[in-house]
């Protein structure tokens, strides 16, 4: 009787024993899961400061390269070091990832294709919506936004109103003052003052995210309102009003005999004052031709130096995660705005 108790006991005894070994080995694999998930996490979690780092110093290597250059120069060009210098821009690494500062640029007989330049972006090779009149904006909003005359010009008041530091309209039958935003869902006022970013052009009357994304890569708030003839692009000196014929003859007599920006046998303009003059040497210009371009000149719409720049730094760790940042710079490595995009995780 003992003797088949004690059998019993011992069944028993090993039966939880053996029990309380699955249990426990249950429990250390979930666990060991577990922990895994939150060590995975964690560092997801410590990914993006990294990241954001890694970014920024993108951004801190064009100050520094910027802060390098003369500070007062005379002209810019496509052959200065901040507009395409692989060395410095491209795929620098640091920790345990690497930066890119670059742009994507129109090449080409026509500007038809495309290429990665790495460095910065004149912001005042472009239309200044700050100083730009109604008429110009209009040009910007047919020629990148593709609308017809009238909703280009309707919206292109809206804009003027928008900066202007009255309530009366600019037009007569078009623009937006105080009255077209206080019926919104939610209200507010016309600002009556200079745009100091670009997405501001979000709450003018009229302009949707899809016109804003089609134009924002030709407009700026920065600098004078002179646009840089030696870095305009083509879209940009039609958007002056520019005849097609006399922009062909800027970018030919930019571009030298190879037809490229960017390469040794470049010319460009020394002075605003003899721009018309320095063309016509090269290319016969007529007199509206040069009336044209004398008159731009004179009237301060353009210029040959600038001392604004957009940085754009893309930084990838080495689990394939990035991030991107950007910022307005000027001349004295300043910097005037700066934002980032969201981490992108490898799928």
């Amino acid at each position: 009787m003992k003797e088949r108790f004690a059998r019993s006991s011992r069944g028993s005894i090993l039966v939880i024993t053996v029990w309380c070994l699955s249990v426990l080995a249950v429990f250390s694999v979930s666990l060991a899961s577990s922990v895994k998930e939150k060590a995975a996490f964690a560092k997801r979690i410590n990914t993006p400061d990294s990241l954001y780092s890694i970014a920024y110093s993108g951004i801190e290597q064009a100050r520094g390269l910027i802060r390098e250059e003369e500070e007062t120069p005379v002209y810019s060009t496509f052959l200065d070091r901040w507009v395409n210098n692989p060395s410095v821009f491209r795929q620098v690494s640091l920790g345990d990832g690497h930066f890119t500062v670059s742009r994507s640029v129109s090449v080409g007989e026509g500007s038809t294709g495309s290429a990665e330049w790495f460095g910065l972006e004149d912001e005042e090779g472009k239309i200044n919506i700050n100083t730009a009149d109604a008429q110009t904006l209009t040009r910007v909003l047919k020629i990148a936004a593709k609308l017809d005359s009238d909703q280009a010009e309707e919206l292109a008041f809206a804009m003027v109103d928008w900066r202007d530091q009255d309530s009366n309209y600019s037009h007569p039958e078009y623009g937006a003052e105080d009255k077209d935003y206080e019926g919104l869902k939610k209200p507010y006022f016309s600002k009556d003052a200079p745009y100091q970013a670009l997405d501001e052009l979000l709450l003018v009357k009229g302009i949707n995210r899809d016109i804003f994304d089609r134009i924002r890569g030709f407009i700026s708030v920065y600098g004078s309102g002179a646009v840089d003839v030696n870095t305009a692009s083509k879209e940009v000196l039609t958007m002056l009003g520019f005849n097609q014929r006399l922009v062909d003859k800027i970018l030919f007599y930019r571009q030298g005999p190879d037809g490229l920006d960017g390469t040794a046998d470049d010319r460009f303009f020394v002075q605003g004052a003899s721009i018309a003059s320095d063309l016509d040497k090269i290319i016969l210009l007529d007199f509206a031709e040069k009336t044209a371009l004398e008159n731009a000149a004179a009237g301060a719409k353009l210029d040959v130096v600038s001392n604004f720049f957009l940085v754009k730094s893309r930084a990838v760790n080495l689990a394939g995660a990035s991030v991107g940042a950007e910022a307005v710079i000027d001349r004295k490595g300043k910097v005037m705005y700066s934002r980032f995009s969201r981490v992108q995780w490898p799928s």
